[in-house]
């Protein structure tokens, strides 16, 4: 172990899609300090021993991150636990949290790859109301108080979490130190039931679109594919390789249309959720019309190559023998995959099938999978430059608002 240093992790399978305010909550700890300790002293305290820590929130998982030198471990846990059980209110530092999260939204719809890969994509795999919109409002923000904060806070590790550590403890010594320290209640709670988000089945085409002030043009083909089946991985893992290296090839190699170009079949991460397939092209306004009919062809009419469907399972299994999951990775690798149901790491099926698979397989799994989806289509260009005219013939083409992407500011 390098420097005998330790990672420990505090972590809740929730995130804002249980309760938005979880990640405001989280992010407020870190300035927070306890009637012992005011953060800055804390802070002092943990760099004394050599050890800081940091916390971590998305839609689906929260987690608090201690780490440093493992001799001082237990002395930061005890600072930790205390933070946790004792977090003191600061107006002060719930202020300028505030004004930091209302300047990076502002920001953010500022920012082209935002609107984008976050707004546009979910807005076309959800619709209105998705996962990246489910935040709290300006105004809500705006009126929530530190004890509600501080309140979540507290309530962390009184609500079923996990505790998982890397570092040179053998067992039985980190389990004293955490029963020592890490004190639970007598009965854990349960996390707040998660709001569930569906990828919205595409009946009619729709073409949604943004206006941002630029030269290129950025569109995605969106569609949704099969549920969860760890059976068809391999295939698709294949297959995501292959169709990307031929629409790079064609779009930007051989027809020049594409600053930027790819493909991709992506399993979920949870066992109830659907595959998506995705198709994106960056390219300069005045070749949007040519570029989007080239990449929908090479999606819906898959190339037989050969050679290619040859270069793209040896691409595959080189990546997959380069490949090392180490150190707290494994503990999060082996969390990911008891959420699809997996007791051990799929690439050991992908490596081990896609040997014997043939380019016969993938055109049938092309076949079976993306041929006869609809699709939606995202897209982010200067409304100046967009061809409308040609943009209706992939479907209703609908303009999103900057508000209606973010939902910073709708109506509860």
């Amino acid at each position: 172990m390098e420097n005998e240093l330790f990672r420990m992790y505090y972590l809740l399978d929730a995130g804002s899609n249980n309760d938005p305010r979880l990640r405001v909550a989280i992010e407020y700890l870190e300035f927070l300090g306890t009637d012992k300790l005011s953060a800055e002293q804390l802070k002092k305290e943990l760099y004394k021993l050599g050890c800081d820590f940091s916390v971590f929130a998305s839609t689906e998982q929260t987690y608090i991150m201690l780490e440093g030198l493992s001799e001082n471990m237990e002395k930061a846990i005890v600072i930790m636990e205390d933070l946790l059980k004792y977090a003191k209110p600061d107006e002060d530092a719930l202020r300028n949290l505030k004004d930091d999260i209302l300047k990076k939204r502002e920001d953010a719809k500022k920012d082209r790859y935002a609107i984008f890969y976050e707004g546009l994509m979910n807005y076309g795999k959800y619709g209105p109301i998705s996962p990246f919109t489910n935040v709290l409002t300006n105004d809500v923000l705006q009126d929530i108080s530190s004890e509600e904060l501080v309140s979540i806070i507290r309530d962390f590790t009184t609500m079923n979490h996990i505790i998982l550590y890397y570092g040179p403890k053998k067992e039985d010594e980190l389990t004293a130190i955490l029963k020592k320290h890490h004190q639970l209640p007598d009965q854990l709670n349960e996390v707040p039931a998660s709001r569930i988000f569906t990828l919205q089945d595409v009946i009619k085409p729709t073409v949604y679109w943004t206006h941002y002030d630029m030269v290129q043009t950025d569109a995605l083909f969106i569609m949704k594919a099969a549920k969860y089946d760890k059976n068809r991985i391999p295939a698709a893992e294949l297959f995501s390789t292959f169709i990307s290296t031929q629409v790079f090839r064609e779009l930007r190699e051989a027809q020049g249309l594409a600053y930027s170009t790819y493909a991709y079949y992506v399993t979920p991460q949870k066992s109830q959720d659907y595959d998506v397939i995705y198709g994106y092209v960056g390219t300069q306004a005045d070749k949007q019309v040519e570029s989007l009919s080239a990449l929908k062809n090479i999606l819906y009419n898959l190339p037989e190559t050969e050679d290619g469907f040859k270069e793209a399972r040896e691409s595959l299994l080189k990546r997959i023998e380069s490949q090392r999951i180490i150190k707290q990775s494994v503990l999060f690798n082996y969390l990911s995959a008891q959420k699809l149901g997996l007791d051990y790491d799929i690439r050991r099926d992908v490596y081990n099938q896609i040997q014997s698979l043939t380019l016969s397989d993938l055109l049938k799994f092309h076949a079976e999978n993306i041929k006869n989806k609809k699709y939606n289509l995202v897209l982010i260009g200067n409304r100046e430059k967009i061809n409308f005219k040609d943009l209706a013939r992939y479907g209703e083409v609908k303009e999103v608002s900057l508000d209606e992407l973010f939902g910073y500011k709708r109506t509860e």
